[in-house]
């Protein structure tokens, strides 16, 4: 898999999350949403009702999200848009560090929503899935990477050890 394969990967990912962490948002400040009550036990009014609805400094959950997701698809954009830019490069570190964080603050949060809050918000649960994907194919792509550089570095080991004579 490319690199550029899995950040337009990362890319698609960051706009779906976008777009659910704002229809979150617009439920949060009292719009009436479809398909946000299924049921007593899923439903996002339980949810983002909850005491844990703003972990990180007091800042709404689904605005970090917002920020976190921007940044990833800014970034995506940088790097497929202007490859030669210094360090660009590294631009794949920095959104896998981003979606790890998000895949990590997700989990933390879905685990509060589950065990404590006793409820699930589908569209949270949505935008959690749009980290675990991303990070998921970004993991590939990263120990594929490190297989093929491994298998490189054992065959030229043993090109070195046993020299073919021809």
């Amino acid at each position: 898999m490319k690199q550029r394969t899995v950040i337009r990967i990362a890319m698609l990912c960051a706009m779906v999350g976008i777009g659910f962490a704002f229809y979150i948002q617009l439920i949060h400040m009292g719009v009436n949403a479809p398909g946000c009550r299924v049921n007593s036990y899923v439903d996002c009014r339980l949810v983002l009702d909850s005491p844990y609805t703003a972990i990180i400094l007091g800042i709404p959950n689904q605005i970090v999200a917002l920020a976190g997701f921007g940044l990833v698809f800014s970034l995506g954009f940088i790097r497929l848009r202007f490859p030669d830019l210094r360090y660009s490069d590294k631009i794949i570190y920095m959104i896998t560090g981003l979606n790890l964080f998000g895949a990590c603050l997700g989990t933390y949060l879905q685990g509060i929503s589950v065990f404590i809050i006793h409820g699930l918000c589908p569209f949270c649960v949505s935008a959690y899935a749009c980290d675990l994907i991303s990070v998921s194919f970004e993991s590939t792509y990263f120990i594929t990477r490190f297989i093929k550089k491994r298998r490189k570095a054992r065959n030229r080991l043993l090109k070195e050890e046993f020299p073919t004579s021809s």
